[in-house]
């Protein structure tokens, strides 16, 4: 082999400061002097140090992290934590530990990823549907540095977020999603909207919400926020986005949580001395923010250093001088939540007087999470190599712990739950799915949900699925009839593996649905002379079967009701103990009441029906809409829009409909227009009750899924949308201001 000494150079290593300088030959050939020199892997310097070799192995444990947090961003912790263990840290322990025991720093430090400020802010106005007559740059343009992103809460429930014109590049994966809260999730005068987007690789959520009022109603907001969180859902994404799974969530609006357990004199000298953090100790959100473990958890709130926001005389700042009297609140809040978020200003902005509210503001400076995308490319695909090469040594393997589950007395509305247990028996992380049967659409029928339906598990790890079946208003008629039962078959599917499936025992037969006139036929009800619960499996569906009321004979006994004894007992009660309730059919019942309602009607017992009566009105709607053909029957949907303008022609449609469903379209309306002989009590009015009641009694066979809140290209079918719900209102309008056989 020949030996080259014009290739050799010469290190000198030494720890002085102005070392000797050499020169040396080898052949008569000068060597190259170096400042370090690489052997065995192994990067040496001429001043003993080895801060070459570090950061070439430390930069190669960043890459490795940075793309970690990218693609492992929604696995569960111990996946992540193996993942560092076995591929970053080691390379920051030889990195710090072996070679310089002065440079453990590093490895902190390499672990926190390169982030970039943001200025985002945050606004809300509650303006009592007044339009502001005059500028409102005094509430939006109070800070000296603007904002990236502004947020911006105007009346109703009404959400604007914008993004400064040079980050526009960065944001990416817009999407919204709603919640309303208001009775039966009809009306949209309470609710939460939402607007997620990514700036950079940061998720950030913002939530505009308008919970209920009133000062008592304590519970009720908090279940208010309950639902939003439950089932704010984004579903440009596969499994859909939940609320928690973003980096940075703002909460916004009129949160109406009230001052309680102080007389409105002491509150408003509390004010007036400016004791706000005496006084929040008394303030209902406050009271529960960081204590309670299911209102607003881990979410934050600059401290309140302003006077209430509500209830002041419109055009002043007084306080509420009309007969109710309100006791001061802070109504209006801006809350948040998620690492990087640093508050700069909450504030109140009295000089804006149109409303009965004051506006709230707040500015925040937030750390952005910056990636390098070329490095990311190569270490994903040096990633992907390593995990090539991992899945042909091994297969995933997975241990159930259940292959069965029985569901008992499963009852309508009324959640039951199972757990399945799926272990990691094998050496390498496992993703499961539950996936579709042939010539299915979903992996499980409408009455059963999943949670997770897919998850990645890691070696020794298990992971917990929740098999819950609920029963609602679009599933139970085919439980009621016999058409469908609580049986089915799921399918997991391992990535790279075998299928499992899981079987749900058949319970119909056994009595173990309960049978609830919720979700029964019109024709079916007018045939039940006792509570439903005391009919035969087998009566039951075969009354429930088309045409059985034709086929009835009338001579052999037994008589037909010409509405259903449970409209009737609904209706009756909510007559005698309600008719000048204020906010009926606004105001949500409670969960636990309308369970009671449903086991008292379908039992005959009590005599009373329990609960409030908003209650009671609330479980009228339910069972309504839980008709598998509505009031008036889906065949002549389309031509009750048409004539929806002319009263006659609306008379004719009904006329040809089947006559014990005209019989309770006619009673319920007589109903209704009692009610609004009371208005002044009751604060009812025309269009409100034909606006919520021509979503119940007037539905098209398949009810269409409302239209994404993004993108020009649904406008069209928004306006559509609108403009049935409008016939639909002009349709029950008719005959709640007209008698029917006038």
């Amino acid at each position: 082999m020949a030996f080259h000494p014009d290739k050799c150079t010469v290190l000198s290593v030494t720890t002085k400061r102005k070392p000797i300088k050499h020169n040396y030959t080898l052949h008569n050939h000068t060597l190259e002097p170096v400042s370090s020199s690489k052997y065995l892997g192994i990067t040496l310097q001429s001043n003993l140090k080895w801060d070459n070799h570090i950061h070439d192995i430390t930069a190669k444990a960043n890459k490795t992290l940075g793309f970690l947090k990218r693609n492992l961003k929604t696995a569960n912790q111990n996946i992540k934590d193996q993942a560092y263990r076995a591929l970053v840290r080691p390379k920051l322990e030889y990195a710090s530990s072996v070679w310089d025991p002065h440079t453990k720093e590093s490895a902190s430090k390499l672990e926190m990823i390169q982030r970039r400020g943001a200025r985002v802010f945050c606004g809300t106005w509650n303006v009592n549907g007044q339009h502001p007559p005059i500028s409102v740059a005094k509430w939006l343009q109070r800070d000296d540095v603007p904002p990236d992103v502004r947020l911006i809460r105007l009346v109703g429930i009404m959400l604007i977020v914008y993004v400064k014109d040079p980050i526009v590049g960065s944001v990416h994966f817009v999407d919204a999603d709603y919640v309303p809260t208001g009775i039966m999730g009809i009306m949209g005068n309470k609710g939460g909207v939402g607007v997620r987007l990514s700036i950079n690789n940061t998720s950030i959520l913002f939530i505009n919400s308008h919970l209920a009022a009133h000062q008592d109603e304590f519970e009720r907001r908090n279940q208010d926020y309950r639902d939003i969180a439950a089932k704010m859902k984004f579903r440009q994404f596969v499994p859909p986005l939940t609320i928690d799974e973003h980096d940075m969530v703002f909460w916004i609006g009129d949160l109406n949580y009230r001052i309680s357990g102080l007389e409105i004199d002491v509150v408003k000298s509390m004010i007036e001395h400016e004791k706000f953090t005496d006084l929040q100790s008394y303030d209902q959100l406050h009271q529960q923010l960081g204590r309670s473990p299911d209102v607003f958890p881990g979410y934050m709130e600059g401290k309140v250093l302003f006077r209430p926001t509500y209830k002041y005389n419109p055009g002043t700042d007084e306080w509420d001088s009309s007969e109710k009297n309100r006791i001061p609140a802070w109504c209006d809040r801006i809350l948040f939540k998620g690492p990087g978020i640093n508050l700069l200003q909450y504030r109140e902005h009295s000089e804006l007087l149109i409303s009965d509210h004051k506006p709230v503001s707040a500015s925040f400076e937030v750390q952005v999470k910056v990636v390098d995308e070329e490095k990311s490319k190569r270490v994903y695909e040096d990633i992907m190599k390593k995990l090539d090469r991992l899945e042909n040594d091994y297969l995933p393997q997975v241990k159930l712990d259940k292959t069965e589950f029985t569901f008992t007395d499963v009852r309508f509305i009324e959640p039951m739950e199972h757990t399945l247990t799926v272990s990691n028996t094998g050496q390498v992380p496992v993703e499961f799915e539950f996936i579709e049967k042939l010539d299915e659409k979903s992996y499980c029928k409408p009455w059963m949900t999943l949670s997770p339906f897919k998850s990645v598990i890691a070696p020794g790890d298990k992971c917990e699925v929740q098999l819950e079946v609920y029963v609602d208003k679009s599933s139970v008629a085919h439980l009621n009839s016999g058409m469908d039962q609580i049986d089915d078959i799921l399918v997991l599917h391992l990535a790279g593996g075998k299928d499992f499936f899981i079987s749900f025992l058949n319970i119909l037969v056994n009595g173990n649905f309960i049978a609830s006139s919720f979700g029964c036929s019109v024709e079916a009800l007018v045939q039940m002379h006792g509570p439903i619960r005391e009919i035969p499996v087998a009566q039951l569906v075969e009354i429930e079967q088309p045409g059985s009321l034709l086929k009835r004979d009338m001579t052999q006994g037994g008589r037909l009701y010409a509405v259903p004894k449970e409209v009737w007992r609904l209706v009756d009660h909510i007559w005698q103990y309600g008719q000048k309730e204020s906010s009926l059919f606004q105001q949500p019942g409670l969960h636990k009441e309308i369970l009671a309602i449903r086991d008292c009607l379908d039992t005959g017992v009590p005599d009373r029906i329990p609960g409030s009566v908003h209650s009671v009105a609330e479980a009228l709607l339910l069972f309504l809409e839980s008709l598998p053909d509505p009031v008036i029957p889906c065949s002549v949907y389309h031509r009750c829009l048409d004539c929806s303008n002319n009263f006659m022609l609306c008379k004719q449609v009904l006329s040809q409909i089947p006559e014990c469903h005209k019989n309770v379209f006619v009673y319920v309306c007589a109903f209704l227009r009692e009610l609004l002989t009371h208005a002044e009590e009751n604060n009812l009015e025309v269009k409100f009750l034909a606006s919520i009641f021509g979503e119940v009694l007037l539905r098209p066979s398949k009810q269409p899924s409302p239209p994404s809140a993004m993108g020009s290209e649904h406008s069209s079918a928004r306006a559509m949308a609108k403009e049935e719900e409008m016939k639909r209102a002009a349709f029950i309008y008719h005959f709640l201001t007209n008698d029917f056989y006038e």
